[in-house]
């Protein structure tokens, strides 16, 4: 049983590494377009804080945790394949990378932003948080014009 999570923790991490590196990218040119010159550590946070919600946030992780984790969950099993694992994990996301069957075009990534930071807004209409839904509906309607402008942009251009 350890071996069998060993292996999935080990093909999770690389599946989802190519697809957590074009999230951080379309997250990263969102940032730039969307936060008017040289934005305030705060409003970064601000903004960061309502695109990285739900499962593109939990994809961006650091998914290198889960190789780590896998080598050690085998380590006391079976030696060999505590060091076999981690190097078997990076070959399979390097193919996948060069594989890349992951969406190309940044208008895919800006859409699922767009729709969390609409949720957003919405609980936070339903919860009269006047502040975090007049900044989540600015945000939503630059994300909205940035994918009309530059969404059919390759998203690691």
């Amino acid at each position: 049983m350890p071996v069998f999570v060993a292996v999935l923790l080990t093909l999770v991490y690389a599946f989802f590494s190519p697809l957590g590196h074009r999230i951080r990218a379309a997250e990263q040119r969102a940032l730039v377009a969307v936060l008017p010159g040289v934005p305030s550590a705060s409003a970064v946070t601000s903004a960061r804080s309502l695109l990285a919600r739900g499962w593109p946030s939990l994809v961006a992780s650091e998914l290198w945790l889960l190789l780590m984790l896998a080598s050690l969950i085998v380590i006391f099993q079976f030696f060999w394949l505590s060091v076999a694992l981690p190097v078997a994990g990076v070959l399979l996301r390097i193919l996948l990378h060069t594989v890349d069957p992951y969406p190309r075009r940044l208008s895919w990534y800006l859409d699922r932003f767009r729709r969390q930071v609409e949720q957003t807004r919405a609980r936070a209409e339903a919860e009269g948080d006047t502040d975090r839904e007049r900044r989540a509906a600015y945000l939503a309607a630059a994300l909205g014009e940035l994918a009309a402008d530059e969404g059919d942009q390759s998203v690691l251009a």
